[in-house]
């Protein structure tokens, strides 16, 4: 062992029992006080030192006092330790003159995996120097020699790290670990990779075993773009209908596979290479190959498509072709295979061979009526109806009928009356627009179709075609009964009665005590619940004031204490057809007075409330007061004290009963009065 004039050694061997050490060729010796764990100081070098923990550190002040030969001595450490003393050494980390050793074992066992088109996956055993560092050439051959004391910069993209020379080997990992990723590579091409242990912490003093080891270099090939050996087979179709079909197959050695499918029962398709189809499952809507009439319909890994968008009882052919990709790059493998190319047609629109049955009428009005049927084997019905008692509709193959259960608002098949109210899957449909009293005949038309195609069966069945005629307007043969009044006052009452059997009832009123109404037939009456205000009878005096469905009207502008009769009649009805029963009834018609207006129509006339309330009150003296037996025995009064005082009050004589008709006609004697004690 050499010695340097800043060496401390240990007299009993690496301080053993006394923690004593003696500075070289002095007798200076104390105990060094050092930290117990290595710490790494500049991260140029990673250099691992102890740091001196006391000052008393027998370090302090027992060095050199700038040198130590030609080492520098810096003033701090890394670890932000700065030198306590102009001769301070141990912690401290040197700019000196470093010559790492050579490893003796190298890196081994290095393996491609996850091989790609233009990347590729590489681990290694690693060999006993501190780090690795990873070459790749493009090739299959050679062997890399990388220069000691030369730095080299990786990078996991291949060709951006340093190159060796001119050789063509890149640095593509430097570190302590033992895989990486390259990318950067070239479809289909050779590299070779090798891996080199080394020493040498900072840059320029590696110290790199360039031998070879086992599987150390190694080559492998990226992927390229081959035509698949492999032609997919067996296809299959499925759930075939008018306009869609499901095909599947089985794949071939192809990284992926491609679906054309044309509208023809022969023929193959030919994809180019290099060429990219964009494939869509709806007939019509992906790529041609040219104008071959050949679309691409699926374009994937899988195994099945459903097609959507086809015609009815149309042929059509399907292949499959495997092929392998990689970007621009598309190579089709072109040969037929077993049951590929394959042709299948679609589900031709028949005429149905069930007719619909059954066909009834309900709930038959005036104006309406309700269709119901047994359905037949067609995709779908359409039912027909004209104004007549015979005939059978004979829609047109190939032509849709829009249907509108408005009758004559849809369309009508040529110009023979037949009108289409319903077109659907269902059973019943409700008609209106219909004219009273007058015969229908309908017809329902099991049909098949898709997109233009329809196929009607226009034969008969039971019940189908079926007659109805509308109702007619005829008059009730039950009168309403059991007119009663309620909720009489001075000027309006409440009217109420049982209803007979007529679609609607009117309600007329006149200012009489005997009498009986007389409404004429096809006349509408307009009802007013205010007296005289809807239509009156010619000049009879009876007014409507209702007409309706219900039980009771409430009827004002009334007349005080006048007798008033009123009459309720049943009547059907249609448009402008009206049939009144005009039978009396039970209490039909009956009368009922007006009561009379209260003669006081002041507000608290006699102080009966025992205050002034309803009044105006101006007092005199000291006021008004109220008490009792002092204007009449045992009633109440207001009595006034010394001075004038007056009481008054305004009578509205419209919101106590009277109406303005019967004070123009009346003019009713209004008196006031009072009874003063002096």
């Amino acid at each position: 062992m050499s010695f340097h004039a800043t060496t401390w050694y240990d007299l009993y061997g690496n301080g053993a029992g006394d923690n004593v050490f003696t500075l070289h060729n002095t007798a200076t010796t104390g105990s060094l006080n050092l930290d117990t764990s290595l710490s790494t100081n500049d991260g140029t070098t990673g250099t691992k030192t102890l740091a001196i923990t006391d000052a008393s550190s027998v370090a302090v002040g027992n060095a050199q006092d700038t040198a130590n030969g030609s080492v520098s001595i810096p003033t701090a450490d890394q670890r932000s330790f700065t030198r306590t003393a102009s001769k301070d050494v141990g912690s401290f980390e040197y700019d000196a003159d470093y010559t790492p050793s050579e490893p003796t074992v190298q890196a081994s066992s290095v393996v491609f995996s996850s091989v790609e088109f233009v990347q590729t996956d590489l681990d290694w055993t690693v060999g006993n120097g501190s780090k690795s560092i990873v070459f790749m050439k493009e090739g299959s051959t050679g062997t890399a020699t990388p220069v000691d004391e030369t730095t080299y910069t990786a990078s996991a993209t291949f060709e951006s790290g340093t190159q060796i020379g001119s050789t063509g080997w890149y640095a593509v990992y430097n570190g302590s670990g033992s895989s990486v990723t390259v990318t950067g590579l070239s479809e289909g091409t050779d590299y070779i990779a090798q891996v080199f242990t080394y020493n040498g912490i900072t840059d320029g003093i590696e110290d790199y075993l360039t031998d070879t080891a086992t599987n150390n270099p190694e080559t492998d090939t990226t992927a390229e773009v081959t035509e698949p050996t492999s032609q997919a087979t067996n296809i299959v179709f499925s759930s075939t209908n008018y306009t869609e079909t499901t095909a599947t197959w089985t794949n071939g050695n192809g990284t992926s596979r491609i679906v054309f499918m044309k509208a023809a029962d022969t023929g193959t398709a030919t994809p180019v290479d290099d060429t990219e189809y964009t494939a869509n499952a709806t007939f019509g809507s992906g790529t041609q190959i040219g104008s071959t009439g050949w679309y691409a319909v699926y374009s994937g890994t899988g195994t099945t498509v459903d097609v959507t968008g086809l015609i009815a009882g149309t042929d059509y052919i399907v292949q499959v072709f495997e092929l392998d990709s990689y970007l621009t790059q598309y190579d089709y493998l072109t040969d037929t295979a077993t049951n590929n190319p394959k042709t299948q047609a679609t589900t031709a629109v028949e005429t149905p061979s069930t007719q619909a049955t059954n066909l009834a009428f309900s709930s038959v009005a005036y104006t309406q009526v309700d269709l119901s049927w047994t359905n037949g084997d067609g995709d779908r019905r359409a039912v027909f109806m004209r104004q007549d008692s015979t005939g059978t509709a004979a829609p047109a193959d190939d032509t849709a009928y829009t249907a509108n259960s408005v009758f004559t608002t849809g369309d009508q098949i040529g110009s023979t009356g037949w009108f289409c109210v319903y077109d659907g899957t269902g059973t019943s449909v409700t008609v209106t627009g219909l004219i009273m009293n007058t015969d229908y005949i309908a017809h329902v038309v099991e049909y098949g179709t898709s997109g233009a195609v329809y196929k009607y069966l226009t034969s008969s069945d039971t019940d189908n075609p079926n007659t109805q005629t509308t109702d007619n307007v005829t008059e009730p043969d039950t009168q309403a009964s059991d007119l009663v009044f309620s909720s009489v006052s001075p000027t309006q009452m409440d009217i109420s009665w049982t209803n007979g059997n007529g679609d609607e009832r009117v309600v007329f009123l006149r200012k009489a005590s005997t009498g009986t109404a007389t409404p004429v037939d096809d006349t509408v009456y307009t009802a007013n619940t205010v007296f005289e205000s809807g239509t009156q009878i010619g000049s009879t005096g009876w007014y409507a004031v209702y007409a309706d469905t219900g039980t009771s009207v409430t009827v004002t502008g009334l007349t005080p204490n006048k007798t008033y009769i009123a009459q309720v009649f049943e009547y059907n009805y249609s448009g402008s057809t009206y049939d009144y029963f005009t039978d009396v009834d039970t209490d039909n018609p009956n009368t009922q007075s007006t009561s009379a207006v209260a003669s006081n129509l002041l507000t608290n006339p006699g102080a009966e409330e025992g205050t002034t309330t309803g009044w105006t009150v101006t007092n005199g003296g000291n006021g008004w007061a109220v008490t009792a037996g002092y204007a009449q025995e045992g009633v109440k009064g207001f009595i006034a004290s010394y001075n004038w005082g007056t009481l008054s009050q305004e009578v509205d004589l419209l919101a106590s009963g009277y109406t303005a008709d019967y004070l123009d006609d009346t003019q009713p004697l209004v008196t006031f009065g009072t009874y003063i004690k002096a």
